[in-house]
Order: structure tokens, then C-alpha cells, then sequence
């Protein structure tokens, strides 16, 4: 069984990336292009119920899968090029979507540090929406912005998970206990897909950390108190010696 979905992002209309593109070399539906590389966002509405989520068993296979494709012309001859990716998929997120009314809230904190007298480091990492899937991925928006003299070659990201205890008779225990422990880590280093950051310099990256399965359910223990379970996804970084961070 196969479904498609498809979208154009390069037409008549929408030229290539301005970084790449040869001006006024276009002929119908091919546009001419020089070397270089070019980037820019796209948006694909997925249904509102796509079936059966992402599986994986011993007998059967359920894959969804993104693709990317550019058709080009050396001369008369034309070549396609493809790349693709899975995705994992969760079933009926519409549904969940009109039952939560925060489910396309945005969350974003922002931390400066300054390093004196080099100057200042500051972090913001953000969050698409609030709600993420047990077994799948969360993707963190983190902008770097610069102004010291290190340079930046490490993103860590931590998914934290946070259990308030809160016990039945307050008056024996006036707040709650605390428990966190660190559920998921991930790491990007500088390399092909990021070149890390220079001093006085700028930079916004998407980190995926996975989230793992079976962690919903959290023992009550010997207190028998009520619990609540939050996830937090949090940054942080190295300092591995006086000219880096």
C-alpha cells in the first residue's frame, strides 16, 4: 500500500534560492543556477488523520517517509536527484489537536552569559509546541548568538523528566518532593551539517533528541501520593579550553 503527498517549492513563480540563482537565465520551467548552496523553510499540512501511526514488528512494517526531489537539465539531458528521511508519525493528532487548546503554543527560554572581558554568550532554544510523543522525536530550535572570543563547536541537549510528589495530608509534608533524572541526551558537534560558530558570529540549528518509550507510568512508592509527570528539554554547554566554549 502506498500514500502520497506532494508539494512544489521550485516553480515558474517560486525561483531557487537568490545564493544559487544565475538572474534572467531562466527558460520555462528550469531556472539557471550557479554553484553554491542555498536553504529555505517550507510548511507541508499533513492530513488530519493519517491511519495508522509509525510500526515496526517481526511481520509487518509501517514507514513514513519525506522526500526531496530536483529535476535539472545538463544541456538537452534531464536528471532527477533524491533524497529522503524517516519520520515518525502519530495517529489522529488532529483529534489530540482539538482536544488540548495550548497544542500549538510555543515555548522558548533564553539564558546570556558574559565572560569577562571577552563579552557575552546568549542561548535561545525553542520549542514548536508543548506536547511531543512517547517513542518518537522533539526537535529544539536553538539560536546561538556569539560576542566573545571562543568558538562555539559543541549543542548538547538534555530531555529532563521532573516527578512533583505531592503527598495526601499536607501538613506532613508542607511541600512537595522533587524528582528529576535525565532521560535523553543528544549532541551535535561541529562537522558537515554545522560548522560551529566563530567569535562575533550568529547561528540557528535544529537539534532532534529522542524520546523514550515506556515512560509514562511512574510508581506512587511508599508515600501513596498523587504524581505528575513533565518533560523539559534543556541545553548545555562545554568549555573545553581558554580559546573554546
Amino acid at each position: 500500500m502506498f500514500m502520497a503527498l506532494a508539494a512544489e517549492f521550485i516553480d515558474d513563480d517560486h525561483p531557487p534560492p537568490s545564493a544559487i540563482l544565475r538572474q534572467g537565465e531562466n527558460s520555462g520551467p528550469f531556472w539557471g543556477v550557479k554553484k553554491g548552496e542555498g536553504v529555505f523553510p517550507f510548511d507541508i499540512n499533513l492530513p488530519l488523520d493519517v491511519g495508522p501511526g509509525t510500526f515496526d514488528s517481526g511481520t509487518a512494517r509501517i514507514r513514513y517517509v519525506i522526500y526531496g526531489t530536483i529535476l535539472f537539465k545538463i544541456g538537452d539531458k534531464k536528471f532527477l536527484v533524491r533524497c529522503c528521511r524517516d519520520v515518525a508519525v502519530a495517529p489522529s493528532l488532529g483529534e489530540f489537536r482539538k482536544t488540548v487548546t495550548d497544542f500549538d503554543r510555543e515555548i522558548k527560554v533564553f539564558e546570556e552569559r558574559n565572560f569577562v572581558p571577552e563579552g557575552s554568550l546568549k542561548l535561545t532554544a525553542n520549542l514548536t509546541r508543548p506536547y511531543w510523543f512517547s517513542g518518537g522525536s522533539a526537535f529544539v530550535d536553538v539560536l546561538v548568538e556569539n560576542e566573545t572570543q571562543f568558538r562555539i563547536k559543541t549543542i548538547r541537549v538534555r530531555l529532563v523528566r521532573r516527578i512533583d510528589i505531592y503527598p495526601k495530608d499536607p501538613k506532613d509534608y508542607p511541600t512537595p518532593a522533587t524528582l528529576t533524572k535525565t532521560m535523553a541526551r543528544s549532541e551535535l558537534n561541529a562537522g558537515s551539517r554545522w560548522t560551529g560558530l566563530t567569535s562575533n558570529k550568529q547561528d540557528a540549528v535544529t537539534c532532534e533528541i529522542d524520546i523514550p518509550k515506556g515512560q509514562l507510568t511512574i510508581p506512587l512508592g511508599k508515600l501513596k501520593s498523587a504524581s505528575v509527570k513533565t518533560w523539559h528539554c534543556e541545553r548545555e554547554k562545554e568549555r573545553k579550553d581558554p580559546n573554546q566554549c
